[in-house]
């Protein structure tokens, strides 16, 4: 008797303990990864696309085999779980009301969408093979992307970011507008092609090292004459540009010859 009472009393503690740290279970390897799971709309959408035996269950070999997850606008508030997956290439769990996101686990990532949620933080140090990443419409005043050097484009606009260093050399878009960014550094992205940073509190942007740069939009900023003339100055020469700087303190006085004597034209319908 006292024994069942004792080996009662550690599982409930064992229990308690779980609960409080929000972990995975102990078990390296459940009988099935929706036990991890607390979000009963993330669980059924899983149970109905990855139990492919139909036996109740998703195992670890089920989850091991599935490479894509598309979850946009159903509801969800938490994707605890989502580590069992770690052969995952596409996450889209936009439009849901996620608070955090861990894919720390999921090193296989190279597309993520988690747009339109409710994040405060995001990291993506553990996601060396992201492609495209997509994370418009949160709450992020950070974002890292030091590790994520094969990036090709970033979509981080509507957030409240104040920095974003970007060494990624392989970056060919990147959309940063309505943030809080007082600098932005793009010189070592010499493959960027299309950049929009439209909305923040930017005074000047060197572009002298993006010779591949075809569109550039960063309206209602804080470029003076001075500055704009001297942007102009360094564009690339190009044979169809668009460029887009209304709502800037130097908009009216600016010499626009200079960047159209270098191939690019004016577009005022580009946010």
């Amino acid at each position: 008797m006292k024994k069942l009472l004792l080996l009662t009393t550690v599982c409930s503690i064992l229990l308690m303990s779980c609960e409080k740290d929000g972990g995975l279970p102990s078990l390296p390897d459940p009988d099935d990864v929706c036990s991890a799971m607390d979000d009963i709309n993330f669980m059924r959408y899983c149970y109905d696309n990855f139990d492919v035996n139909k036996d109740g269950k998703v195992s670890k070999t089920e989850a091991n085999a599935v490479r894509e997850i598309r979850i946009e606008l159903m509801g969800i508030k938490s994707l605890k779980g989502i580590q069992y997956f770690s052969n995952l290439t596409f996450l889209d769990c936009k439009n849901n009301d996620l608070n955090d996101l861990n894919v720390s686990k999921n090193t296989a990532l190279t597309k993520l969408d988690c747009s339109y949620n409710a994040l405060t933080s995001l990291d993506v140090n553990k996601n060396t093979a992201l492609l495209y990443l997509y994370c418009s419409y949160n709450h992020l005043t950070s974002l890292d992307i030091s590790k994520n050097t094969k990036l090709d484009e970033l979509i981080c606009d509507n957030n409240a970011l104040t920095s974003l260093v970007s060494m990624n050399a392989k970056l060919i878009h990147l959309n940063c507008k309505y943030n809080r960014l007082k600098s932005l550094d793009v010189s070592k992205n010499t493959k960027l092609y299309w950049l929009t940073c439209s909305y923040n509190e930017l005074t000047n942007l060197d572009v002298s090292n993006n010779t591949m740069l075809n569109k550039l939009v960063f309206n209602y900023n804080k470029f003076s004459t001075q500055s704009l003339n001297s942007l102009f100055t360094d564009l690339p020469i190009t044979e169809y540009g668009t460029i887009s700087f209304r709502g800037n303190p130097g908009y009216d006085d600016c010499d626009i010859s200079i960047y159209q004597k270098k191939g690019w034209h004016g577009a005022s319908v580009i946010d």
